[in-house]
């Protein structure tokens, strides 16, 4: 599967509203006052990667106005890469969790009948419909049972995110994310010692990033 669109509420200072961010597009933009819960987006993001989306771990000041009655809430859209992953077109996992999921709001099997719904039972629960018809509750059941196994697949495919500091030093020594070390290691790359060609290859990636990224084709 694909995740197409990551989502939350109900996470410090963002309330019932899902904030939804499209992963689909090259880049987005978070704008805001201070105070207007930028960072608060940046660090869900940081730890749905690192605590998984199906065990995330929250304390008091996480939930939003402190309330933890009023649970976090994860949006997940995704395409299938399989047939029997999910049904066609872009799917909806949203639930409300508390380190694991804890009520189902959407499954991406939502509307189907049990027949249509039966390949996706075996692709997720490996069974089958073992008599007649279903009952609702029973269908239901097993939509919520598949529906969980299928989103803790989705660990595997949750993107990675990297948080820049605001405030880049951009200063001699060993690299690091907040722009230490920078310029040496870009020089590094352009000029590499013997035996490490693929920094030369590593530093033309980053020019091809930055001329797309910028329309500028002339950066070198």
């Amino acid at each position: 599967m694909k995740i197409v669109r990551l989502g939350f509420a109900n996470f410090r200072s963002i309330g019932s509203e899902p904030v939804i961010l499209d992963l689909q597009k090259r880049i987005n933009l978070l704008i805001g006052a201070n105070n207007s819960g930028k960072s608060n987006v940046l660090e869900i993001l940081r730890r749905l990667k690192n605590e998984r989306l199906d065990q995330i771990k929250l304390s008091e000041v996480d939930f939003h106005k402190r309330d933890g009655s009023r649970l976090l809430e994860l949006v997940v859209d995704v395409e299938g890469s399989e047939p029997a992953d999910v049904p066609e077109g872009v799917r909806r996992f949203h639930a409300a969790v508390s380190g694991g999921v804890s009520r189902w709001i959407t499954t991406p099997f939502d509307g189907l009948d049990f027949r249509l719904f039966e390949p996706f039972m075996q692709r997720w629960l490996q069974r089958r419909w073992a008599y007649g018809t279903p009952t609702e509750a029973d269908l239901k059941q097993k939509m919520q049972e598949a529906a969980g196994v299928a989103y803790q697949a989705l660990h595997n495919v949750v993107p990675e995110f990297q948080v820049i500091p605001q405030f880049r030093q951009i200063t001699s020594g060993t690299y690091a994310i907040d722009g230490t070390g920078i310029v040496q290691l870009i020089a590094d790359c352009n000029a590499p010692e013997i035996g490490k060609d693929s920094d030369r290859v590593r530093f033309q990636k980053v020019q091809e990033f930055l001329r797309e990224l910028l329309g500028e084709k002339l950066i070198e």
